[in-house]
């Protein structure tokens, strides 16, 4: 048992096109829906990840033969092959960053891939670095973990590197990172341990060299703050590795889970676990209407915030991550490789049967058309893209992130803005009181005269709002740019704020970057 989740992955496809060979056809009983409307099938080379669909619905799909090479194929909507470049071996989903139009590709090395057309823009590689899980982007910033150093680092838009910060000195597998409103990012590095596990149930026997051993998985969730500390960490026995980020509920609980069910608290505290645990596991949580649905072993389960089971159903071997329509509807893979579609009730709705073995999870959309991929030997996948005519998809929420279009850096460190800068006439914005905290500066707003006075060192400024001068220790100085407003809050210009206390700025238009540096 290796406990790469890659590897993992692949022999469940082996064992899948074992039980499919010696498996009956796949009948439909008389009481069930038609099915599907299947929309088109793609085949792309190797075993697909899970895709990756943008704004405008072109989808983006990752992939891998024999750990040696892989690539990133781009389907436009209608299934048809805008690109298919190579990247080395890719076992994870590409993030998209749609303000700089390019994709990030972790593939042993870190890629920035240009969605129009699929050329290289920059790779960020270390000696002997292995950047496997899905790149993260937060505030215009990557963040990738390497599982080889134990490092997570945060890499600019333009490929050169901000920060790196050591969690651990383990060798392991990193999921991806999600972060909270305030910055913190939250990931799990996940290894294999061996000891005295014999009578432990969620142990295995692993026998290498002629010596036998038990081995069980072991995993620490990180909590990381904004300034790079860590703010606390949590030891999760029995918990794989995970390929896809941890979840933060709507409760502000975070959900991960793959061999069986976690639910921690934003202190760190563990609050429950499911019962149910199976080895080898491949599902993948999702929160809908404040229940959290996770496939274990051969069973959906569907919990409350509290960890009160609500339903079970039994649908066989399930594979990767699932969906769910607007009525409570879901779709997933199920046994015999296919594709089922659950009542709300948990009762079998329609199957699918597949032509290969399940290598994706299920990803729904806003239009109502799903997507998922299954592995159909010789080294090729199908993207499927399907619809049930009854349902209306909705996509599992996302981690909470504010929208950012520019991203701003302070002596390379990226700053962690709670509201958006704003881009108006060429100029950026940002909010007065914490543009002026951040710059080391004291502030004061008079509301009623509309005053700000600032003070730093040995220098003053005070602007009333709507003139077209501030005053600096006492001189006027002309304003290209005024203030704006935006939702109740006053913004003040970056450039012209920051160079009067002393600090440099170039602003990158093409990158939407501002770097703010001390003389």
């Amino acid at each position: 048992m290796n406990m790469y989740p890659y590897y993992r992955r692949a022999l469940l496809i082996i064992a899948a096109f074992v039980m499919l060979a010696g498996a009956p056809g796949g009948a439909i009983a008389a009481e069930m829906d038609p099915g599907p409307a299947i929309q088109w099938e793609q085949q792309v080379k190797g075993i697909a990840a899970t895709p990756t669909i943008d704004r405008e619905g072109t989808l983006y799909v990752a992939s891998h033969v024999d750990w040696k090479e892989g690539w990133l194929t781009a389907l436009e909507p209608d299934g048809t092959i805008r690109f298919e470049t190579p990247t080395g071996p890719a076992f994870s989903r590409p993030e998209v960053d749609e303000e700089r139009g390019l994709l990030y590709v972790s593939a042993e090395r870190l890629t920035a891939i240009r969605s129009e057309d699929g050329s290289a823009a920059w790779q960020f590689e270390l000696p002997g670095s292995k950047f496997s899980a899905k790149p993260a982007l937060h505030q215009g910033v990557i963040y990738a973990a390497d599982n080889h150093s134990g490092s997570l680092y945060a890499i600019h838009p333009d490929g050169s590197l901000l920060w790196e910060e050591r969690l651990t000195d383990s060798k392991g597998w990193f999921s991806p990172a999600t972060f909270d409103s305030e910055g913190t990012a939250y990931l799990v590095h996940a290894r294999e341990v061996a000891g005295d596990f014999e009578d432990d149930p969620q142990a295995y026997m692993v026998t290498e060299g002629g010596i036998t051993e038990y081995r069980k998985q072991m995993s620490t969730l990180y909590a990381v703050t904004s300034d790079r500390k860590i703010k606390w960490q949590l030891e999760l026995e029995g918990l794989g590795a995970l390929e896809e980020p941890v979840l933060i509920s709507p409760w502000g609980d975070l959900v991960l889970g793959r061999d069986a069910l976690y639910v921690v608290d934003k202190g760190g505290k563990l609050k429950w676990t499911s019962s149910a645990f199976y080895d080898g596991n491949s599902g993948v949580p999702a929160i809908y209407d404040g229940q959290i649905y996770m496939p274990i072993g051969n069973r959906l389960h569907v919990f409350g915030p509290d960890g009160e089971m609500s339903m079970e159903s039994h649908v066989g071997g399930i594979a990767e991550g699932l969906t769910r329509d607007s009525i409570g509807n879901v779709y997933l893979w199920g046994r015999g490789n296919a594709i089922l579609a659950l009542n709300p009730d948990g009762s079998e709705k329609w199957r699918h049967v597949a032509s290969g073995v399940p290598a994706a999870s299920i990803v729904g959309t806003d239009s109502g058309i799903m997507y998922s991929a299954y592995y159909s030997d010789r080294g090729q996948s199908k993207i499927i893209a399907f619809t049930d005519p009854y349902a209306k998809i909705l996509p599992a929420p996302q981690p909470p992130q504010r929208p950012l279009e520019i991203v701003v850096t302070l002596d390379g460190v990226p700053m962690h803005l709670a509201k958006a800068p704003l881009l108006s006439q060429g100029y950026v914005f940002v909010p007065i009181r914490e543009l002026f905290t951040r710059l080391g500066a004291a502030v004061s707003f008079d509301a009623k005269k509309k005053i700000i006075i600032a003070r730093k060192g040995d220098t003053t400024m005070m602007y009333r709002l709507s003139d077209a001068y501030a005053t600096i220790n006492g001189n006027q100085v002309r304003m290209e740019a005024g203030y704006r407003t935006w939702n109740s809050q006053v913004y003040m210009p970056l450039r012209f704020v920051s160079e009067v206390f002393g600090y440099k700025v170039v602003y990158d238009a093409s990158l939407y970057v501002v770097k703010i540096t001390t003389w």
